[in-house]
């Protein structure tokens, strides 16, 4: 399972370097900066041995990222309140591993802000959403350590015999086009299918739907489409 570490708009050297250790630490791919905004010379005093992957790190914009990788695991130290959030429900690290498990396309983790974290907006378009939970009404950690632990635990599940292979992002994404469609088609309410387009992508990506779950319901859809689209053409 080939993991990327992803930081947005980062600004302090300690946290960028010591993030670049954790992802040479861990055996990361890559490591993507949005926005970058930090010293490089002062963030390698903190990378010790992983100042190669701080300094071949590669800055993107945010829309290069949601499209270049499988599965986008944003990073939040706020959970939903309600039910109805679904922008902010969440998996813990230990139940993220195991939907990962067996998983082979590519993996990018993404930590937020240092001051504010990932925006709503930013959550949505991630496939899978990971909170810590400290026990403690304080629970915003430093974006290092949250990293620490979310890699910690995707490296066990990597040492663990694979349990079902998770369907991949274009897969996914086809399931939630043809569910659009067929809102469209059946008069449903703009804001409502934006709505259920964001949380089906959200399911299926929590969920560690498989390949073959995934295409059964892309097949339902159709099937729905080309039906209601039949009858709208009786006389």
């Amino acid at each position: 399972m080939p993991v990327s570490v992803a930081i947005v708009e980062p600004a302090m050297p300690v946290n960028a370097g010591h993030v670049a250790r954790l992802a040479k630490n861990f055996g990361a791919e890559r490591l993507f900066l949005v926005k970058p905004s930090f010293n490089m010379k002062e963030a390698q005093k903190f990378s010790a041995h992983g100042a190669d992957a701080l300094l071949s790190a590669q800055t993107v914009s945010w829309k290069d990222l949601v499209e270049s990788f499988d599965v986008l695991i944003g990073t939040t130290a706020t959970q939903a309140k309600k039910g109805s959030n679904i922008v902010r429900s969440s998996l813990s690290p230990v139940k993220l591993a195991q939907r990962l498990r067996g998983f082979s396309g590519k993996v990018c983790i993404v930590l937020g802000r240092e001051a504010t974290g990932l925006r709503n907006q930013e959550l949505a378009e991630c496939d899978i959403v990971v909170t810590i939970s400290t026990g403690t009404k304080y629970r915003t950690l430093n974006i290092a350590h949250a990293l620490a632990i979310v890699l910690y635990e995707l490296s066990k599940a990597k040492r663990a015999p694979a349990e079902r292979r998770i369907a991949k992002k274009d897969h996914r994404e086809l399931a939630a086009r043809y569910a659009t469609s067929l809102a469209n088609l059946s008069g449903y309410p703009d804001h409502k299918t934006r709505l259920m387009q964001r949380a089906l992508k959200q399911v299926l990506g929590r969920s560690g739907a498989s390949e073959r779950e995934t295409l059964l319901i892309t097949g339902l859809l159709r099937k729905a489409i080309l039906a209601v689209q039949r009858k709208g053409k009786q006389p």
